[in-house]
């Protein structure tokens, strides 16, 4: 588990690689995804990789908004590939979960106590007030314009199908990755499961635990994890042995 998991930073390096319009070298990039899950036990993991990534593209050349532009990106690709793996796994029927009855335990419970109508009118509000800031107010709408030129060029990516390929490439393969490791930790303690159930609780629980501002998702990922597999009939104990040895390995590197 432990040497598998250093393909997890491999995936994320020729991500990054790929969302910026020139030409980065691969070991500091991989070096940066490294750092990056360093500072994630000290803050939030999103906030730990913007930061970390913008500074290092601005150290390379890249001016601070196509920094945060690249950045941004490199995200947003991620998460598209974690929502496909998602709706090919769970959607075609290839993957049956049982949710947990361990109270506290179950990811589904935990989003079903979620006011999402309440979520979505505060971010509509939000919305709302940043227009009306950016239409009103002469100097927003300056700053804005010009981020905006800047960031423009950053979006060439888009635009070429091997920069395209290569963000694609690289988000699939740590997600790939990350599902393997899981695998090997959850053999380690005599159980298996197919490779379709394991990416989709992997790629569930890293969607679910990035949105909690948790320094290093300390308790929220393992606790995720462990329902994830105790909803495909893997033991309580065993699962939460699995997401804790995943844990290790995964930091280990």
């Amino acid at each position: 588990a432990v040497v598998l998991a250093f393909g997890i930073y491999v995936g994320q390096a020729i991500a990054v690689q790929g969302a910026n319009v020139g030409p980065l070298p691969f070991v500091p990039v991989l070096g940066l995804e490294t750092s990056v899950a360093f500072v994630g036990l000290a803050v939030p993991a999103s906030a730990a990789k913007v930061g970390l990534t913008v500074r290092f593209l601005q150290l390379v050349g890249s001016n601070p908004t196509a920094a945060v532009t690249i950045s941004l990106l490199d995200a947003l690709c991620g998460f598209l590939v974690q929502a496909m793996v998602i709706v090919l796994t769970l959607f075609t029927g290839v993957v049956t979960l049982t949710p947990s009855t361990t109270s506290g335990s179950s990811i589904g419970s935990t989003l079903a106590g979620i006011d999402w109508e309440m979520v979505g009118v505060v971010a509509l509000a939000l919305l709302v007030l940043a227009v009306l800031v950016v239409r009103f107010v002469p100097k927003a709408r300056a700053f804005v314009a010009d981020r905006t030129a800047e960031g423009r060029e950053s979006l060439r990516v888009l635009r070429s199908p091997r920069k395209l390929a290569r963000i694609g490439v690289g988000s699939l393969l740590w997600n790939v990755v990350a599902a393997l490791v899981v695998a090997c930790s959850l053999q380690a303690f005599g159980h298996s499961a197919t490779f379709a159930e394991l990416i989709l609780i992997n790629t569930l629980v890293a969607l679910f635990s990035g949105l909690m501002p948790i320094p290093g998702n300390v308790g929220v990922y393992e606790a995720a994890l462990t329902a994830g597999l105790v909803a495909i009939g893997i033991p309580q104990a065993a699962a939460m042995s699995t997401a804790i040895v995943y844990r290790l390995a995964t930091y280990a590197v």
